[in-house]
C-alpha cells in the first residue's frame, strides 16, 4: 500500500518563493533602517573603535550587525581603505568580527516567534509610514523588516513542510553530509543569493520540519561563509592595490577556516548535540549555533596571526610603481559600485582632496615662473611657455574629474537618501565646483598675465616680488594644509584652515594700498607693470576666498569640529 502523499508542487514552489522574497525584503528594510540611524556616525565609530586588533574586530561585529552581510561589511571596508580612513592592516580583525557579527541574525530568527511576526509588522508600518521624523521612520523601517523576516521564515516553513514526506528529496539532502558536497553546494548557493543570513535560516527552517540534522547542516554552514566572497571579488576589480589586499584577506579569511574545521566536522556536530541533549535545543536554535560556533573559531584561530597574515597577503600583492600620466581617471570612486550613501560621502570627499592636491600643483606651476621671470634670460621664457602648454593638460584633467563627482553625488542624492545626507551632498557639490573655479582663476586669469609680462620685457619691482611672494607662500601653505586635513579627516586642523584663510584674503587690501603708494612714488618698473601686478592681487584675492569658502563648508557641514552633524 502506497503511503506517500501527493504535493502540491505549485503551493511548494509559490509559498517558498514567496517566503523569500518576504524574508529577502524584512532583511533590507531593516538593514536600511539601521544604516540610515548610524551610517553618519560610521567614520566617528571606526575612528573610536580601532586602536588594536580586538577593538577592530568589535568594529566588525558591530557594523555587520547594522548591515546584516559580511560581504557589505568588507565591501564598506574596500571604500574605507579606498579613502585613507583605515589601513589594509585594520581590515582584518574587522572581517573577523563581521563573520561573528552574520551570527546575530540567525540566533534572532531561531526565536520562535513566527505567529506573533505580524505585531512588529503592524507597528513598524505605522512608524515608518506616520513617522514624525527620520529618526522614527528609520526605527519603523527596522521594526517592519523584522517582522517580515519572520513572516517569510513560517511562509517557507509551511511550504517544504510535506517535503519530509518524499524520501528522493531526503535523499538528496542527505547526501550534504558529505563534507565535500556541502561545502561546495553551500558555496553555489549563498554565492547565488548573496545573503549566508538567507541560506542559514533556509537551513534552520529544514531543520525545524526534519528534513536536515546538523550532520548535513554543518558544511552547508561552511560553504555557506565562502560564497558570500563573490561580490567581494567583483568589488575590488579594478580598484588600488589595498583594496586588493583587502579582497584576498577576505578570501584567506572565509577559506583558511574551511580547511581547518571541514576535518573536525564530526567532532563539532557531536559537541552541539551534547549541548542539545543537555539544555533541549530546538533543531532551529542548534542550526544557528553551529553557524555562530563555526564564525567564532575561524575568528579565533586566525586573529592572533592577523600581522603575519598580512605580510603574506602583502608578498602575494605587493605595492606597484603607478606611472605617473596626463589621462584623467577618478582615484576613490567607482561608478560602477553601489555603496552606501554615507561611503559615497566619504569616498567623494577623498576624491575632492585629489582635485584640490591638484589645482594646488597648478597654483605652485603659474607662480613660480610668473615671480622668477627675467627678460634676460631667455630660459626663463621657455619655462614660462611650457608651463602654459601643462597648465592647460591640467585644466583639463581638473574640469573631467569635476565633472565625475559632481555626477557621482548627483547620482547618490537622487536615491532614497535622509536629509543629513541630502545636505552633505548639497554642500560637497558646492565643494567641487569652487575648487574648479580655483582652476578657472589660475587658467583664465593668472595664466594670460605671461603673455603681458614678456611683451612688456619688464619684471616686477622688488619690492612688489617680495609682497607677491609672501601673498603666494601663504596661499600654497594653506593648499597644502587643507589637503593634508582631509586626508587625515583632521577637523580641528579644517577649522584652523578656514580662519587661516580668511584672513589671507583680507591682506589683499593692504597689498593694493602698499602698490598704489610706489605708484605714487613714480617708480617707472612700477608703472610698467602695473595692470599686472593689480590683476595678479586680485587672483590670489579671489584664490583665497575660495579657499575659505571651501575649508569653512567642509569645516561647517561635512566634518564639523565635535562630529555631531
Amino acid at each position: 500500500m502506497n503511503t506517500s502523499i501527493e504535493i502540491d508542487w505549485f503551493s511548494v514552489i509559490a509559498g517558498a518563493l514567496g517566503g523569500l522574497v518576504f524574508f529577502l525584503l524584512g532583511m533590507e528594510l531593516m538593514s536600511n533602517g539601521l544604516k540610515s540611524s548610524l551610517g553618519t556616525n560610521i567614520r566617528n565609530i571606526l575612528t573610536k573603535l580601532n586602536k588594536n586588533r580586538f577593538a577592530s574586530l568589535v568594529t566588525g561585529i558591530l557594523l555587520t550587525m547594522v548591515t546584516q552581510s559580511t560581504g557589505a561589511t568588507t565591501i564598506m571596508m574596500l571604500s574605507f581603505v579606498e579613502t585613507n580612513l583605515m589601513t589594509f592592516f585594520q581590515t582584518i580583525p574587522v572581517i573577523l568580527g563581521a563573520n561573528i557579527g552574520s551570527t546575530f541574525t540567525s540566533q534572532m530568527i531561531a526565536f520562535d516567534i513566527t505567529a506573533y511576526a505580524i505585531i512588529p509588522v503592524i507597528v513598524g508600518f505605522l512608524l515608518k509610514t506616520a513617522g514624525f521624523n527620520d529618526k522614527i521612520r528609520d526605527a519603523g523601517s527596522a521594526i517592519l523588516g523584522f517582522g517580515l523576516v519572520f513572516y517569510g521564515m513560517k511562509l517557507l516553513s509551511i511550504s517544504v513542510s510535506d517535503l519530509k514526506e518524499m524520501p528522493q528529496f531526503l535523499e538528496m539532502v542527505s547526501s550534504a553530509s558529505n563534507p565535500v558536497i556541502g561545502v561546495l553546494v553551500g558555496t553555489l548557493a549563498t554565492a547565488i543569493m548573496q545573503s549566508s543570513c538567507m541560506f542559514t535560516g533556509i537551513l534552520m527552517v529544514f531543520a525545524k520540519e526534519g528534513l536536515m540534522g546538523l550532520d548535513e547542516a554543518f558544511p552547508l554552514i561552511i560553504g555557506s561563509g565562502i560564497g558570500t566572497s563573490l561580490l567581494v571579488v567583483l568589488a575590488a576589480m579594478g580598484s588600488s592595490r589595498q583594496s586588493k589586499r583587502t579582497m584576498i584577506a577576505h578570501l584567506f579569511v572565509k577559506i583558511v577556516p574551511a580547511f581547518i574545521f571541514v576535518p573536525l566536522t564530526p567532532l563539532l556536530v557531536m559537541f552541539l548535540d551534547w549541548l542539545g541533549d543537555l539544555w533541549t535545543i530546538s533543531p532551529e536554535r542548534q542550526i544557528a549555533n553551529a553557524h555562530t560556533l563555526y564564525m567564532f573559531g575561524s575568528a579565533l584561530v586566525i586573529l592572533p596571526f592577523t600581522i603575519s597574515v598580512a605580510h603574506l597577503i602583502e608578498k602575494i600583492c605587493p605595492d606597484r610603481p603607478i606611472p605617473e600620466d596626463n589621462i584623467p581617471h577618478l582615484r576613490y570612486i567607482d561608478i560602477n559600485v553601489d555603496v552606501m550613501p554615507q561611503s559615497a560621502i566619504e569616498l567623494s570627499i577623498s576624491e575632492t582632496a585629489t582635485l584640490i592636491k591638484l589645482t594646488g600643483r597648478m597654483f605652485d606651476k603659474s607662480l613660480k615662473p610668473l615671480l622668477d621671470y627675467d627678460p634676460d634670460k631667455p630660459e626663463s621664457r621657455r619655462q614660462i611657455e611650457k608651463v602654459i602648454a601643462d597648465l592647460d593638460i591640467k585644466e583639463n584633467k581638473l574640469d573631467f574629474i569635476e565633472e565625475q563627482i559632481r555626477n557621482y553625488l548627483f547620482a547618490v542624492g537622487r536615491r532614497k537618501a535622509s536629509n543629513l545626507i541630502t545636505s552633505q551632498i548639497f554642500s560637497m557639490i558646492s565643494i567641487v565646483e569652487q575648487t574648479e573655479r580655483m582652476g578657472d582663476v589660475i587658467h583664465r586669469g593668472i595664466k594670460p598675465l605671461f603673455n603681458k609680462l614678456i611683451a612688456l620685457g619688464k619684471s616686477f619691482s622688488k619690492e612688489g616680488h617680495d609682497e607677491i611672494a609672501h601673498y603666494y607662500n601663504n596661499i600654497s601653505n594653506h593648499f597644502q594644509s587643507l589637503i593634508s586635513a582631509l586626508v587625515t579627516r583632521d577637523t580641528q586642523k579644517i577649522a584652523v584652515v578656514a580662519a587661516d584663510t580668511k584672513q589671507t584674503a583680507e591682506l589683499a587690501d593692504s597689498l593694493r594700498l602698499s602698490h598704489i603708494k610706489r605708484l605714487w612714488d613714480e617708480n617707472p618698473n612700477v608703472e610698467l607693470t602695473h595692470e599686472i601686478h593689480m590683476q595678479l592681487i586680485d587672483d590670489l584675492a579671489d584664490l583665497a576666498t575660495l579657499l575659505y569658502n571651501i575649508s569653512s563648508t567642509f569645516s561647517r557641514s561635512i566634518l564639523p569640529e565635535d562630529g555631531d552633524l
